[in-house]
């Protein structure tokens, strides 16, 4: 159930740049993210927290628009996840 970032970085390294869109459309902001993050002792408290819930709310409104539209990318199947796994195997439920 992950939103595809880890992904689009994996495109990127292989210089993939259309596949690293389509697995997340904002992989290229994550740059800017990176900056903000090693120079946010420099930055204006105000403007960190600008950056901070803008980002926080763009990766959410992807994520949950991607999940809710039939994304091949971004679905919901916890069945198919580790921690369904793990507890099926410990309680066999």
């Amino acid at each position: 159930m992950g939103c595809g970032m880890s992904r689009a970085a994996w495109a990127l390294l292989e210089l993939d740049f259309k596949k690293a869109f389509e697995m997340h459309p904002l992989i290229y902001i994550m740059p800017l993210a990176a900056l903000a993050v090693i120079f946010r002792r420099k930055l204006p408290k105000q403007v960190l927290l600008i950056l901070t819930t803008a980002f926080f709310v763009l990766m959410s409104v992807t994520y949950f628009y991607r999940l809710f539209s039939g994304s091949d990318i971004v679905y919901f199947e916890p069945q198919s996840g580790f921690i369904y796994k793990f507890f099926k195997n410990i309680f066999i439920f």
